[in-house]
């Protein structure tokens, strides 16, 4: 009976709101007559967010005045298709939506001669949840969930009182959670007892406490001072859920533009399925084939500790035009941290945005992404790994992008995944390799015939893309063992000087044959190489020293060509008069700024008069531009003149 009642019910919400007429709610905290007991109107407005998202219903718009709202907002409910429901920031005023509360009892100093402070938290505005107390899941346990922020500056937690006096702008909690001790930065003009300080309260900013709400549109809103955690072993019962500042709590169907979400201790953006446990303990686990189908373009996410935008079970979901930077503040060296990283994309699409100084991965695909694509995108001052695509079987195209200075790490890597095409982008002056393939697992995924089988790192394709000046070498596939590396094809590809490795005296243009984490043992990897070399009788004196190189060899790309039968038809140009010895960048034939985002080649002759067959699926270039022809220029960009170019490395929609 009971569920025959919540069938008529919801059958009966949904014809109420098809021919309801939708109501505009105001929000106005700073108006004089502002209460939640008013009607909500823009004479008598509400007075937090939060009540009129306890009565918006489907096609109705929440329009928040300025002011800073310190509370979570949780929606109560969904909007239906074609009829959203909308929180929108009156148009010129500046929204805030703050997890934390402003520092209000009295700060005594440690000593006369320090800069030491204490003082103690006022705990009632913790409701239940003390983020100070509870620890940080990640590799950082010995420290809270818990942010101070003082005029706006993040302060750093320590270990113990010892480092707090090494550290101006440090902060240290006592064990028992009661006192705050700081060591505060002094600046002109502010003392600690005129300071704005902040303490992080909450765990949420904006997201329902009931999961699976969907068409619900976020628009034009700050969120700052998230207290949320860490997403450890989000996939198993005993982990903790992906919980952003910012969260879709498994609903589909969102509509998230023109925020700016940055401090939150873990996550910006959360939009699949979150994980089996329920972070709130009230709803049932969501059919994980619904969630996704979402926009979110048009924000700023930064300074995130872990994470910038992520989700698990996403499919559908279109990624484009925002600007995501600096995330994983906490330096996390585990997984999860990434500017932009989803599980199970299939379907969707990372599309013109900027991705720059994480410090982790900028954009990381994981297990599983049919018919994912990353295209258009600039991703620049990353770390370990510019564009990173794991565990799956394609299709997946990574075209079009501007990847560049990648710390410690390759511009575009990928690792037990097949399939995978890269195609049409400038990979630059990586520290690493341009293009890292490998097996490192013995983990399996059904395959496209819909069998269980072992990973393996296949039918990858490089083609027409521009190397310049990436550290290691261009290009590394992995050499091939149980099968599980085979048909990994690259050609048409231009390969701009290079970094020499001036102990091996090797030259430039180096490739390598990897020897998948020592899967292939290293005797196997000579032999494979003195094999081809022999067969087409190459001198002695022009072999690579395989002795030194052989778990790496670094090959020449005429020894590439012979050994793998790849690149016979791509470009080995060079772009400056006279021998170059330190490559492309130091003779200034290419220059890239990663803080002006522009790239400056002194010739552009050069990169003009090569052409690649077009590859199907690419329908335009960086900048938008139709590619219509059966042939292209190699590269992002298909618009040289002759002599100088200039071209600016920001996507079109950022240049409006």
């Amino acid at each position: 009976m009971t569920k025959k009642i919540n069938i008529f019910l919801t059958l009966a919400l949904i014809l109420a709101c098809k021919f309801a007429t939708a109501t505009n709610w105001v929000v106005n905290q700073k108006h004089n007559k502002a209460h939640d007991n008013n009607i909500g109107t823009a004479k008598l407005p509400f007075k937090t967010i939060s009540k009129a998202a306890s009565i918006a219903m489907p096609g109705d718009t929440v329009i928040v005045f300025e002011g800073v709202y310190r509370e979570r907002v949780a929606p109560a409910r969904g909007g239906i298709k074609n009829k959203y429901i909308v929180y929108i920031a009156a148009s010129g005023n500046d929204v805030c939506i703050k997890g934390s509360e402003i520092w209000k009892t009295k700060w005594i100093a440690v000593s006369e001669t320090s800069s030491i402070y204490k003082s103690k938290f006022d705990t009632s505005v913790f409701a239940g949840f003390n983020p100070f107390i509870e620890k940080f899941k990640g590799p950082e346990k010995f420290y809270s969930l818990g942010q101070i922020f003082v005029n706006s500056e993040s302060y750093a937690q320590v270990q113990n009182m010892e480092q707090l006096y090494l550290t101006p702008g440090g902060f240290y909690v006592s064990e028992n959670g009661e006192d705050l001790y700081l060591n505060y930065n002094t600046k002109r003009n502010y003392t600690i007892y005129n300071s704005l300080i902040e303490y992080s309260v909450r765990n949420r900013i904006f997201a329902p406490k009931k999961r699976g709400l969907n068409y619900i549109e976020v628009n034009g809103f700050r969120m700052e001072h998230c207290a949320n955690q860490f997403p450890s072993d989000f996939w198993d019962q005993k982990g903790y859920p992906q919980s952003g500042a910012l969260g879709c709590r498994s609903g589909n169907h969102w509509i998230i533009r023109n925020n700016s979400i940055r401090f939150a201790r873990s996550i910006g953006i959360d939009c699949g399925s979150e994980g089996p446990v329920d972070l709130e303990g009230d709803s049932t686990t969501i059919d994980k084939s619904t969630t996704g189908f979402h926009l979110i373009e048009n924000n700023t996410v930064s300074d995130n500790g872990i994470c910038g935008i992520c989700g698990w079970n996403t499919q559908g979901t279109i990624v484009r035009y925002n600007l995501v930077e600096r995330n994983n503040k906490s330096a996390n060296p585990w997984a999860e941290a990434a500017g932009i990283k989803f599980h199970f994309m299939n379907n969707g699409i990372i599309e013109g945005n900027i991705v720059r100084d994480n410090d982790a991965a900028g954009i990381w695909l994981d297990n599983v992404w049919y018919n994912a694509r990353i295209t258009r995108n600039t991703v620049i001052g990353n770390s370990g790994q510019g564009i990173f695509v794991e565990l799956g079987y394609g299709n997946c195209m990574v075209d079009n992008n501007v990847v560049a200075y990648t710390k410690m790490g390759d511009g575009i890597y990928t690792h037990d995944a097949s399939g995978v095409t890269i195609a049409n982008n400038l990979i630059f002056c990586n520290s690493h390799y341009g293009i890292y393939s490998r097996i490192v697992s013995e983990r399996t995924l059904v395959n496209e015939t819909g069998q269980n089988s072992i990973v393996e790192s296949s039918d990858n394709k490089v083609f027409n893309n521009i190397f310049i000046d990436n550290y290691r070498g261009n290009i590394c596939f992995p050499a091939n063992f149980n099968n599980r590396a085979k048909n990994n094809k690259s050609d048409y590809n231009l390969y701009a000087n290079g970094m020499e490795w001036q102990w091996e005296g090797l030259e430039f243009n180096s490739f390598t044959l990897g020897s998948n984490d020592d899967r292939v043992v290293p005797d196997s990897l000579k032999k494979i190489i003195e094999q081809e070399l022999n067969n087409i009788k190459y001198k002695a004196e022009k072999r690579p020293n395989l002795e030194l190189w052989k778990t790496q060899p670094l090959l020449t790309i005429d020894l590439w060509r012979i050994v793998t039968g790849n690149d016979k038809n791509s470009f080995t140009p060079e772009i400056h008069k006279g021998e170059v010895v330190n490559g492309a960048v130091m003779k200034g034939a290419a220059v890239l700024s990663p803080l002006e985002l522009f790239m400056n080649i002194s010739n552009g002759e050069v990169f003009k008069k090569y052409t690649c067959p077009a590859i199907k699926g690419i329908d335009k270039d960086f900048y938008g531009k139709p590619i219509i022809n059966q042939y292209v220029l190699p590269g992002p960009f298909q618009n040289y003149s002759n002599g100088y170019n200039h071209f600016k490395l920001i996507p079109t929609c950022f240049q409006n």
